[in-house]
């Protein structure tokens, strides 16, 4: 049914040709002249009823009328007349009904090739479609379809530009295979274009390369680029399923990059809203990723060039290097009065190249004296100073950097951890004989970069040979007699000096002592009631281990959320509300196939546990069968007791595992 104006002999002749639509574009859907054609590949005949118009168009027909046994067109030539009695007075009757001018009737429908374009039918065919807001096919009750869209509010941001959040349902019958789906779309309008992604927990999501398609309203095969979907009217290749990049896409495009530019502009002054960061963050092309078909270089240079015209630049904004966790990140920037760039669901080497290729800067490794002096008044996190050697050691250009630097411009730089968790410089050490160097730190550069290469680095920056935990370097006692380096002369005097070698485990002993840790006897109830109780749980629609963790730490009263993308040490951050204020907890959940098995535990992953003492917790899920959720869980605080005892390398490259650990299950039932 079709409540356009009733039909013209242009618009017959028209729809009988390809590519030869009245209609104008801007002005009118339809205009370029193939989707009646589409209708050809599911049925064998086609009738138009419109006004006193009364045309059908059939093979047989055709056939017969040119006497021919070859294949012909089945839209191309038009017949007088009806199909037959009854479907023409069906057409008059819902014409009437639904007060419309025309009406198209597809007859003897190809049921197989039907089914075939279902399957392809996708739940954001819908979403930019102005008038049409449901959509029923159905063929049996066995074999149906139904996609509809419903808004909710339409909105306005600060920065002036609208949006819309949409509930969309998808629901698909094809014989035993059922097929539901129910999200929040938000789509935002900026000029010629719409930019859409799914909501989750009321937050845009950043969608995966392999989601993100543009839509010339409905969705073709060329991804965006960006962690959105975009629709415009795009020129298309004759298919119609991908993007032609001609002067009008061209166009188009100038609206996204111009729309980029507004909100880095309005992010580096400080003005940006959390609903427009919003929408930047997922609108930031992925790294080696073509825009619609365009260079993210092309893109990067238009925005670069756009600015430089305006009297502005992206200098004021700071990468955040890998080695760097966003919390000593973000304390970097305020102490230096640089800008950040936190985006939690954006890849660090996504940001990195997007945003270096805009102009923005960088701390430099090769320029090591920089960061140095501000680690001489400030400490990083555990993470990221080991991050940070382990950088530094990684790249033979930023070892160099720093082996080139004397002693005395490396002795005053927090770099060193110590075994009451504190980050220290090598003067501090030297100078206090109640600190003592972090073994477990010390293994971990040794595991890493090896063995000397640790001593080497602790010589480096200045430690009294006294200050070594002799229990480790004793092993590396041979190779430096074999290196014969003068480094090493005073560090093997003072072994063979050392009459009972401090033992590790004495010493992580000891490191329990220097800060007893205060249980909340609320937080003590909880876990004595983990071991005796089920938890009751809905079952969860998408098997994500970090989902189900989050409904069960509900019904131990932890409010949790999701941080796996931030790279920060855990999968979730966990509020208890049964404390005071709301004590944060630091969450990392393992999935393991049976009860006891072994799980891996990554460096990242130990250096938070240490810092976080009590208040970093392993969630572990049993799930023997990967067709089946989870059986059972137990939660660990302070973790990090139990990595000490039950922490064993293994030369994968070197990580660590836990084994032989004690802890009690408990069930997993679902309603």
């Amino acid at each position: 049914m079709n409540d356009g104006h009733v039909f013209t002999c242009d618009d017959l002749e028209a729809i009988c040709r390809s590519a030869f639509s009245t209609k104008q574009r801007g002005e009118n859907i339809g205009y370029r002249g193939i989707g009646f054609k589409s209708t050809s590949g599911v049925a064998e005949e086609i009738a138009i009823y419109s006004g006193d118009l009364e045309v059908y168009f059939s093979k047989s027909k055709t056939k017969e009328l040119f006497n021919s046994n070859s294949d012909v067109p089945l839209l191309r030539v038009p017949h007088w007349g009806s199909i037959n009695d009854i479907i023409s007075t069906r057409a008059n009757k819902l014409t009437e009904i639904h007060r419309c001018n025309t009406c198209f009737v597809l007859a003897n429908v190809k049921e197989e090739q039907l089914l075939e374009d279902m399957k392809g039918l996708k739940s954001n065919a819908i979403l930019f479609l102005r008038s049409i807001t449901d959509i029923t096919i159905q063929i049996s009750e066995a074999f149906h379809t139904k996609l509809n869209r419903h808004q909710r509010q339409s909105y306005q941001s600060e920065a002036n530009i609208p949006y819309q959040d949409f509930d969309i349902n998808f629901n698909s019958q094809l014989g035993e295979k059922e097929f539901n789906e129910q999200k929040i779309s938000r789509v935002w309008q900026y000029k010629k274009i719409s930019i859409s992604s799914n909501l989750e927990n009321e937050m845009p999501i950043r969608l995966t390369k392999n989601q993100a398609y543009a839509q010339a309203f409905l969705p073709m095969l060329t991804v965006t680029g960006l962690g959105a979907i975009i629709n415009g009217d795009f020129s298309t290749d004759p298919s119609r399923t991908r993007i032609a990049t001609d002067d009008q896409t061209k166009s188009i495009m100038e609206d996204l990059i111009e729309l980029l530019n507004k909100l880095l502009q309005l992010h580096s002054n400080q003005l940006l809203s959390l609903e427009d960061y919003q929408l930047l963050e997922i609108i930031i092309p992925y790294n080696k990723a073509d825009v619609l078909d365009i260079s993210p270089s092309i893109i990067a240079s238009t925005i670069k060039k756009s600015s430089k015209e305006e009297g502005f630049d992206f200098s004021s904004f700071l990468i955040c290097p890998a080695w760097m966790t966003e919390q000593d990140y973000k304390k970097y920037c305020r102490t230096n009065g640089e800008n950040p760039l936190c985006f939690g669901q954006l890849s660090h080497k996504d940001g990195y190249f997007f945003f270096k290729s805009i102009g923005a800067s960088e701390i430099s490794i090769l320029r090591p004296l920089y960061i140095l002096g501000w680690l001489q008044d400030n400490q990083l996190s555990l993470q990221s100073t080991m991050n940070l050697i382990g950088y530094i050691h990684g790249d033979i250009r930023y070892l160099n950097a720093f082996q080139a630097l004397e002693t005395s411009e490396l002795e005053d730089a927090n770099l060193i951890s110590c075994i009451d968790k504190g980050i220290r410089s090598a003067r501090e050490i030297n100078g206090d004989p109640s600190l003592e160097i972090d073994i477990f730190s010390f293994e971990s550069i040794a595991v890493r970069c090896g063995g000397l290469s640790a001593i080497d680095w602790y010589l480096l920056l200045g430690v009294n040979p006294k200050k070594f935990p002799i229990s480790l370097i004793n092993r590396y006692q041979n190779q430096m007699i074999k290196k014969g380096d003068q480094r090493y002369k005073s560090l093997l005097q003072f072994i063979q000096q050392e009459d009972e070698p401090r033992d590790a485990e004495n010493r992580l002993h000891k490191a329990e002592k220097l800060e007893p840790i205060v249980v909340n006897s609320k937080l003590s109830s909880i876990q004595d009631a983990i071991s005796s109780s089920s938890a009751a749980m809905i079952q969860p629609d998408w098997r994500k281990a970090e989902i189900l963790a989050i409904d069960i730490l509900e019904s131990l009263e932890i409010e949790a959320r999701d941080v796996s993308k931030r790279n920060i040490g855990c999968d979730l951050i966990g509020i208890d509300k049964t404390t005071m204020g709301g004590q944060e907890i630091y969450i990392e959940v393992k999935l393991l196939k049976s009860i006891g098995e072994e799980f891996r535990i990554t460096d990242n992953e130990i250096y938070v546990a240490k810092e976080r003492g009590y208040f970093f917790w392993i969630l572990l899920l049993v799930q023997p069968d990967k067709q089946q959720p989870p059986t059972h869980f137990s939660v660990i605080k302070n973790a990090y007791n139990l990595i000490e005892k039950a922490m064993n390398r293994r030369c994968v490259k070197y990580e660590s595992f836990c084994s032989e650990y004690e802890t009690d299950f408990g069930q997993i039932t679902y309603k």
